[in-house]
């Protein structure tokens, strides 16, 4: 059965969008994203709570940035290192730094707002890790003297490095994954639609206009899923470059269960993993891996 933490003003309405970038870096991973979030929990929602984050203990985020914002949306009241949500906290994952040593989450919050129904706000965000492309996000909408509403799972990506599997060729695997606690009754399935990738063969940054005007994207394998908590869905990009070039991922997140039934979007995500360094470098294109279809 599918659970779902749905607010009852939630109903049918326009997309939230959020537009990832990343830049490559020799001693860091640099993370640039555009994050665009659909308030469709209350008829005005007076608190946004976002938190970034990343799950693996022996990776850190070294520094991060807020840049341009987005449909009204103002200052933070709030910006600052925040804790991994539960039960990522309280557990050691991976490495041998236990847990949650505070490095490993940025949280982000406005107060005393008055965004309406049907309304989509963003950010620019940049954040620096210390290796290996990953990123987690968790929304919160709240609205004076009413329970809180989560809009959307817990959720991310990671790209790995790349795999060296001969005749020229490099293999990068993309990971999503639905981070509820499987344990948590209010846990939700993460519905997932609009699976794709692309690549960049370049070394050269991205600029968010670039991105989100991005141009061709390819179907990934299984374009449509649901995964369950704790569940992960995983496929290659097979590419002739090792280094020296970008993984582009996107897909929605939408929710099955407004009173006025149908999919509704409630997050669009592209994200954009910079290839690290290898001793041999280059420029080269893109061979794929399974179905290339090409979106139009």
């Amino acid at each position: 059965m599918v659970k779902q933490w749905l607010h009852p003003a939630r109903a049918a309405c326009v997309i939230g969008v959020a537009w990832g970038l990343a830049t490559p870096a020799h001693a860091i991973y640099s993370a640039k994203e555009i994050f665009d979030v659909h308030q469709g929990s209350f008829d005005v929602a007076t608190d946004l709570h976002i938190k970034f984050w990343q799950k693996e203990d022996d990776i850190e985020v070294l520094d991060w940035r807020i840049g341009e914002l987005f449909g009204g949306l103002p200052a933070p009241d709030n910006v600052g290192r925040g804790d991994q949500p539960e039960p990522w906290h309280s557990r050691q994952n991976g490495g041998d730094t236990g847990p949650d040593n505070g490095m490993h989450a940025v949280d982000i919050d406005w107060l005393s707002l008055q965004i309406p129904f049907c309304t989509t706000v963003g950010l620019e965000f940049e954040w620096d890790l210390t290796e290996k492309n990953t990123k987690r996000v968790e929304v919160l909408w709240t609205k004076d003297g009413e329970p809180p509403d989560k809009p959307v799972p817990n959720h991310g990506w990671s790209v790995g490095d790349p795999e060296d599997i001969g005749g020229g060729l490099w293999k990068h695997g993309v990971e999503i994954c639905n981070d509820e606690d499987p344990d948590d009754p209010l846990a939700e399935d993460l519905h997932l639609t609009n699976i794709m990738y692309s690549y960049a063969d370049h070394y050269n940054p991205l600029s968010a206009d670039e991105l989100r005007n991005w141009d061709p994207w390819f179907d990934a394998p299984i374009t449509d899923i649901v995964l369950a908590p704790g569940q992960c869905m995983m496929f290659d990009v097979i590419t002739d470059f090792g280094d020296f070039g970008h993984i582009l991922g996107s897909y929605q997140v939408i929710d099955t269960l407004g009173p006025l039934g149908g999919r509704q979007v409630q997050v669009f995500e592209v994200f954009d993993h910079p290839t690290p360094p290898l001793p041999s470098t280059g420029l080269s294109l893109l061979v794929v891996a399974a179905a290339a279809r090409r979106r139009r």
